[in-house]
């Protein structure tokens, strides 16, 4: 005959509750995020701000990194790494872009659209 054991560890354990509760900030309160270390030791490179905001920049960074791997200054695995997340980010902004001149054509056909009062047929 077995016997269910209870260890002290989980009756002392609160219950486990929901992602949405715990968004909601319902249940059991959630433990404070720890402080971001903000301390610099001196083999920590400077943090280095690239501005990424086109597919030109994107590109420029993918071809320094390429090369900082050809050439060794940068581990292969790191540069595969960072490759995927310059291409992922260059894919968002490919389709960003697209959104935002389908967005404009809409509104250039829409506005055209109320001036004649119809549809225009070529």
């Amino acid at each position: 005959m077995k016997t269910e054991r209870s260890t002290p560890a989980a009756a002392k354990r609160p219950p486990r509750q929901s992602k949405a509760a715990q968004v909601a900030g319902k249940g059991t309160p959630k433990k404070a995020a720890k402080p971001a270390n903000t301390e610099v030791s001196a083999d920590t490179p400077p943090r280095v701000r690239i501005n990424l905001s086109t597919i030109g920049a994107v590109r420029m960074e993918l071809a320094r990194l390429y090369r900082e791997g050809k050439t060794g200054q940068r581990d292969i695995g790191d540069v595969s790494r960072l490759a995927n997340v310059l291409a992922l980010m260059g894919r968002l902004i490919e389709g960003s872009d697209l959104e935002k001149r389908l967005s404009e054509l809409e509104q250039r056909a829409e506005d055209e659209q109320g001036r004649s009062g119809w549809p225009r047929r070529h």
